[in-house]
């Protein structure tokens, strides 16, 4: 079995636009990190460092915004190629 990253997390059945980056997404249930025994054992760490980072970025620049289209990689690897901001 091979699993494509890049599908998780954009079912329409659960997740409204899932091809749109939204950071306060509702439902927050993903497979990012992994499931049950095969959980990632370094999720509690990576989810801190993220929550603190974002936060310290938004602090520093508060009137951070979108400046246009999210661009994504094509890869297995799922990621912004470019993401325009502005503030």
């Amino acid at each position: 079995m091979i699993v494509s990253l890049g599908a998780c997390n954009r079912d329409t059945g659960v997740f409204e636009n899932p091809g749109e980056f939204c950071i306060d997404r509702r439902p927050k249930c993903h497979l990012a990190f992994g499931h049950g025994p095969h959980h990632c054992v370094g999720m509690s760490l990576a989810r801190v460092e993220l929550q603190e980072s974002i936060g310290a970025l938004l602090r520093a620049l508060p009137g951070l915004r979108s400046a246009g289209e999210v661009k994504w990689k094509d890869q297995v690897m799922r990621g912004f190629r470019t993401m325009p901001v502005r503030w």
